[in-house]
C-alpha cells in the first residue's frame, strides 16, 4: 500500500475526517475533492442522484461556510461561483493526522510513542516500515 492510499483512506480505515467537517460537509468535500472546479448546482445535482434529500440552499450554505473556513475556494465564472479545494483530500488527511499526533504526544509524550510501538509491533508490515523508517532518519541525521 503507498503512502498516497494511506493518506486517502479505506473501508477497512476510515480517514478520520469525520472529526473535521460534519457528515453532510464531508459529503459536499468529497464532490468538491472529485469533481474541481465545480459550482453548487452540479454538486447538489450529485448529492441527490446519490440518494441524499437535501435543498440547493444548504448545499450553497455548506460550501459558503467551507469557503470562510478556508477550506474552499471560489471563484465568479458568469453568474455563478466555482468551487475548488484548498488542498487536496490526502494533504487534508495528513494535516487532520499531524494534528491528531502532535495533541498526543503533547499531551501523553513518552506513553504515547510506547503505545505506537506496541501497536506497530502487532504488524510485521507496519513494524518493517516502522524500521525502515528509522533508517531512513539514521541517514539523514548522520548526513549533517
Amino acid at each position: 500500500m503507498s503512502s498516497d492510499d494511506r493518506a486517502s483512506g479505506s473501508d477497512d480505515h476510515p480517514s478520520g475526517l469525520s472529526g473535521r467537517y460534519g457528515p453532510l460537509a464531508l459529503r459536499v468535500m468529497e464532490r468538491v475533492w472529485r469533481d474541481a472546479p465545480v459550482d453548487v448546482r452540479t454538486v447538489h445535482s450529485e448529492l441527490v442522484r446519490d440518494g441524499q434529500q437535501i435543498a440547493y440552499s444548504t448545499v450553497k450554505t455548506i460550501m459558503e461556510r467551507l469557503v470562510v473556513k478556508g477550506e474552499l475556494t471560489r471563484e465568479r465564472e458568469g453568474r455563478q461561483f466555482i468551487y475548488s479545494p484548498v488542498r487536496t483530500r490526502a494533504e487534508t488527511e495528513a494535516l487532520v493526522t499531524r494534528g491528531a499526533v502532535d495533541e498526543l504526544l503533547d499531551r501523553h509524550g513518552d506513553l504515547a510513542v510506547s503505545f505506537f510501538v506496541d501497536r506497530a509491533r502487532q504488524d510485521p508490515a507496519q513494524l518493517a516500515r516502522l524500521r525502515q523508517m528509522l533508517r531512513e532518519m539514521e541517514a539523514e541525521d548522520g548526513d549533517d
